[in-house]
């Protein structure tokens, strides 16, 4: 098995640099952390499901339901004939 493993890694390097892999590493990690940025920067949603008593505990625009922050459900309309 780790041999298998060792030949895989070896065909992937093939005629890869440090350089090129490295680079590769750090696009992949700056990939990730933007992805972290954009979830922190959208307060709002971080919150949902936060745990409350009543709906002043929420972020504006939730509601407590059964113990958590939610989103209101918006009610569809009904299907016209």
């Amino acid at each position: 098995m780790i041999d298998k493993a060792h030949e895989l890694a070896q065909s992937v390097a093939d005629g890869l640099s440090r350089r090129s892999f490295l680079g590769g590493i750090g696009r992949a990690a700056t990939l990730v952390a933007a992805a972290c940025g954009g979830l922190l920067a959208v307060p709002d949603d971080a919150y949902a499901g936060r745990r409350c008593k009543d709906d002043s505990a929420c972020p504006k625009g939730q509601l407590c339901v059964n113990g958590r922050c939610r989103k209101p459900k918006k009610d569809k309309e009904p299907p016209s004939k």
